[in-house]
């Protein structure tokens, strides 16, 4: 009975990964939320996204960051990860793959 509470700990501090698979050469547009306000994105290589470009748009509102992808086709592979700015803590993590389904 005392193991409970300590599995429960050990199960609330695992990330859950979402994971998307994309259509090759598709040209639509991919949104990742992270919960909170003062997220900071990283991209695959763990690339800082800092700003809105042709690849990435970043919009900020009062309880969310969200990134969002343009353009599949150049697109980059991998993990993205939503980091809060304040405590290094990862609260959101996201595989994008290219393959031939195209979301699950």
């Amino acid at each position: 009975m005392h193991s409970l509470p300590l599995r429960l700990v050990i199960f609330q501090s695992i990330a859950i990964v979402h994971c998307r698979y994309v259509i090759r050469g598709e040209k639509t547009r991919y949104s990742f939320f992270c919960p909170i306000p003062n997220g900071h994105w990283y991209g695959p290589n763990n690339q800082s996204i800092v700003s809105n470009s042709d690849r990435y748009e970043i919009q900020y509102s009062f309880d969310s960051t969200q990134l969002i992808i343009d353009y599949i086709t150049l697109l980059h592979e991998g993990e993205y990860i939503c980091q809060n700015n304040q405590t290094n803590d990862i609260i959101e993590r996201y595989q994008l793959r290219l393959g031939t389904l195209n979301d699950i």
